[in-house]
């Protein structure tokens, strides 16, 4: 099951805000323990806990100084941040169990924090990710991203797959 940093999200569902944009909430978990429930803001505020979200503030402040926030974001990022990334992850793993499951060996995915993309293959992670097919998708993300935004590839070979991932001032966070 995804998680960072021991936190990981359950009975995830997705509905439209006021403006039909789609958000998210769910039970929130750390270490096998449920803390409660989370709710991304109707109204684009911060997002809503019904527990004390101090209880992950050592894992909060371990994420902050990863490879997940850019310098930048580190002052305003918070546990709403990581909980963002945590959805992000698992769709990720979601997609990715899914081709792994019929039997593709690797799925590559792309983003620049905005738009997303994926491809899988037969192809081990090494290979593939000097496939024609990579580059053919890596060129078409160029082109149809936002150019000033950083590229984001992550890829995920099946057995070897883990979404469970701990980021801390001393790791990157990044596969």
């Amino acid at each position: 099951m995804a998680s960072i940093n021991g936190i990981s999200l359950k009975n995830v569902k997705t509905f439209p805000d006021h403006e039909g944009c789609r958000i998210a909430g769910g039970d929130v978990w750390y270490n096998g323990k449920k803390l409660g429930h989370w709710q991304q803001d109707y109204y684009c505020g911060p997002d809503n806990y019904d527990f004390d979200e101090r209880v992950l503030r050592k894992e909060v402040e371990a994420y902050k100084q990863s490879g997940f926030v850019e310098e930048q974001y580190r002052d305003v990022a918070g546990l709403d941040s990581l909980l963002d990334d945590l959805l992000h992850l698992k769709e990720r793993e979601s997609i990715a169990k899914k081709y792994f499951k019929q039997g593709y060996r690797t799925v590559i995915f792309f983003s620049d924090g905005y738009h997303f993309t994926y491809l899988w293959t037969q192809k081990d992670k090494k290979t593939a990710l000097d496939s024609e097919l990579f580059k053919e998708t890596l060129a078409e993300c160029r082109k149809t991203f936002f150019q000033d935004a950083k590229l984001e590839i992550a890829a995920y070979e099946a057995g070897k797959a883990s979404f469970d991932i701990t980021v801390g001032a001393d790791c990157s966070g990044k596969e």
